[in-house]
């Protein structure tokens, strides 16, 4: 439902569903002398159809709870698993406030309790303080999915999301990524490691991949004579299973030029993945594909594709033993691109190479260095002026 103005009057416009002959979105529409009226307009609408429900828009007496679980039935194809679970997570808190009410009976107000709730509730995983902002966002956007589906599948007529803004929340970026310095004593506790490890610690450095997208490369996947990665699929661990999956977004599918060390890293790499897969190819022990060209570049000792996980354990073993600072795969990818942002490389070139979806969010999560960037260029004109129109102007 909506009110809009137009010109001098206004309008009340109000969804009512869709025919479930046609398939056509239904709207009811009024002009109005002034917004008052078309409020009050629209609330008495808004009981007034919360009462007609009929048969043919579906089974009005099915629960929150019960619809949750028609929706993941029959939603769940288009869903990853990794979604699928944090949904799951955010239904704990819903399912609790209003999991037992009619679904075609939850109101606006019903909503707006449940976030002033969402305000005082604790943390699951026991942690002290409240709910951040991104973790009321995600359950404004479970319920906002939830109804919005309701509505087109006619199980109500109204959908009470409608208006509601969603909770407050600002990004942060609080990463510490490592300075010149403590990148130098990183790359030289490298050279005591083990290639395979070298090559975890690089590539993700020098592309700036997720975790994810690094376990899921295959060696089909790069192109030695063009130097060149392509990403097409990430690993994920979802309820302790392990699974390639599409990557983040369609922009994450992406190719990525490598730098000569990185392309002569993993040619050595290659040598030595090759010499071990004829050791087990042919073993009971062997879980990969059978051609080398379709296997995943990190694998177990039994040919199946290493968990990402194993990445995080072998960062915080490493930097312990050699005391450097905490690094994650994470503080990798961000130290990749704030240093490429920091010397100057263009912002869209930075998103692309991250696989964002728009350089929307590249400015957002690295805005911090993009503004101290943009004082750096105010320099550069300063210079500019100083060497031509100060230096040309006639002193008086």
């Amino acid at each position: 439902m909506a009110i809009e103005k137009i010109r001098n009057k206004w309008r009340a416009v109000i969804s009512n569903g869709r025919d479930p002959n046609t398939g056509k979105r239904i709207r009811i529409s009024k002009m109005f002398n002034t917004k008052k009226e078309a409020m009050l307009y629209e609330a008495e609408i808004r009981k007034e159809v919360k009462t007609k429900l009929t048969s043919g828009y579906g089974i009005t007496s099915m629960t929150l709870n019960e619809f949750y679980e028609y929706f993941k039935n029959n939603y769940e194809t288009l869903l990853t698993p990794k979604t699928l679970e944090s949904y799951d997570s955010s239904f704990v808190r819903i399912s609790a406030a209003m999991g037992n009410l009619p679904l075609a009976k939850i109101e606006t107000t019903h909503i707006l309790t449940f976030y002033r709730q969402l305000d005082t509730c604790p943390r699951l995983n026991g942690r002290e303080g409240t709910l951040s902002g991104r973790t009321k966002r995600k359950h404004h956007e479970l319920l906002s999915r939830l109804f919005k589906k309701a509505l087109q599948w006619h199980f109500i007529l109204v959908n009470p999301m409608d208006g509601i803004d969603p909770p407050k929340w600002r990004y942060r970026n609080n990463t510490q990524i490592p300075d010149k310095d403590e990148l130098a004593k990183l790359f030289s506790a490298l050279e005591n490691e083990t290639l395979k490890h070298k090559v975890w610690i690089m590539l993700t450095f020098s592309t700036g991949i997720r975790r994810g997208e690094l376990f899921g490369i295959q060696w089909n996947n790069i192109n030695f004579e063009e130097k060149t990665l392509s990403i097409q699929r990430s690993i994920s661990n979802v309820n302790h299973t392990i699974a390639a999956k599409e990557t983040k977004t369609p922009s994450s599918n992406r190719v990525i030029s490598l730098s000569d060390t990185i392309v002569s890293m993993l040619k050595e790499y290659r040598t030595e993945y090759e010499a071990y897969y004829r050791q087990i190819v042919n073993t009971s022990i062997f879980e990969g594909v059978g051609r080398i060209e379709d296997e995943y570049i990190f694998i177990t000792h039994t040919g199946r594709v290493s968990h990402p996980d194993a990445f995080n354990g072998y960062l915080k073993a490493m930097t312990k033993r050699y005391g450097l600072m905490n690094i994650t795969p994470h503080t990798l990818r961000h130290c990749s691109a704030s240093y490429l942002i920091a010397n100057n490389v263009d912002i869209q070139t930075v998103a692309a190479r991250l696989g964002h979806a728009s350089t929307a969010v590249t400015q957002t999560v690295y805005s911090h260095l993009l503004k101290s960037v943009e004082r750096e260029t105010a320099d550069v004109m300063e210079q500019i002026i100083q060497k031509t129109y100060v230096a040309e102007t006639p002193k008086k």
